[in-house]
């Protein structure tokens, strides 16, 4: 969802973080998208099909995905990576790199009272 709206919203967007996300475009039902997270199926070529419909943007992207990731596959975060730095305006700098089993330390649970913006 993140890149589709970067994608699609450039002017609205300073910025966009994506974590375990899909490719943007290649989903169209609950099916799809399940073969899409399991099997990690889709067209590479998907970036170009953005930028051919003026999706391509200048919006700086963060991304993130768990290499123990049961539910989406990690292999999902390279297509994201690729299809985003694909759809970039040209001259855009593309910077990738990995913390393969990175450590997490867990966090107990919290209650959130209240959101409120400001």
């Amino acid at each position: 969802m993140a890149t589709t709206l970067a994608m699609i919203y450039p002017d609205i967007f300073a910025a966009v973080g994506v974590h375990s996300g899909l490719l943007h475009g290649v989903v169209k039902s609950f099916p799809d998208a399940l073969g899409v997270m399991q099997g990690g199926t889709g067209p590479l070529a998907g970036g170009n099909k953005a930028k051919g419909a003026g999706w391509a943007s200048d919006v700086p992207a963060i991304m993130f995905h768990g290499d123990r990731d049961t539910t989406v596959l990690p292999r999902n975060a390279d297509r994201v990576a690729a299809q985003y730095s694909t759809s970039r305006q040209a001259g855009a700098t593309v910077v990738q790199g990995n913390v393969p089993r990175a450590a997490a330390t867990p966090v107990p649970p919290t209650v959130m009272l209240r959101v409120s913006h400001a």
